[in-house]
């Protein structure tokens, strides 16, 4: 599932740091935790960075009742859900047909809407899964070759006498 924001709607609002000292005492004393009154604004935070649970997702928790398991996409990554693709198809069989259905009624296009579905057999649903599949598994053959170990540091010695500030200087002039 993509992150859209109708699809991660929290049971819970979850405080961050954002949020005003006050905002964060009055989320502790709704779970029954106390706060020092003098606390500082990190104090209180830090409070609450213990005592927060997990974001829980609505949609997660009805598909957990009904025995299924949320895997949820990295942000701007929906080149790993075979359900953009159908989409994709949807509309362009749709935006091809439009044009030809004279007048245009709220049934005419419900219609073409259901006839756009209809052209997604199982086997097209097979193989954007098994396409989907394999852009994951070249992404994660891409993503071991890169070892953070293999990347080489960069180096700045502050201690160089040499500089590039001699190379702007006009004749006469002396750096600082």
């Amino acid at each position: 599932m993509d992150n859209a924001p109708y699809h991660s709607t929290l049971f819970e609002r979850t405080p961050n740091q954002s949020w005003s000292k006050e905002s964060l005492i009055n989320f502790l004393q709704g779970k029954g935790i106390q706060s020092p009154p003098l606390a500082m604004k990190d104090q209180v935070w830090n409070i609450v960075k213990q005592n927060v649970a997990p974001k829980k997702y609505k949609l997660d928790e009805l598909a957990n009742e009904k025995g299924h398991r949320v895997l949820r996409l990295p942000p701007y990554h929906c080149q790993y859900n075979p359900s953009e693709m159908v989409w994709s198809e949807c509309k362009r069989y749709y935006d091809a047909k439009i044009s030809a259905i004279h007048p245009v009624t709220s049934d005419a296009v419900l219609g073409l809407w259901k006839e756009a579905l209809e052209k997604v057999t199982p086997e097209k649903w097979k193989n954007y899964i098994r396409h989907t599949n394999s852009i994951i598994d070249k992404a994660w053959a891409q993503e071991q070759l890169i070892d953070a170990s293999d990347i080489l540091p960069v180096i700045i010695d502050t201690n160089d006498s040499d500089s590039d500030e001699d190379n702007y200087l006009t004749e006469g002039e002396e750096s600082v």
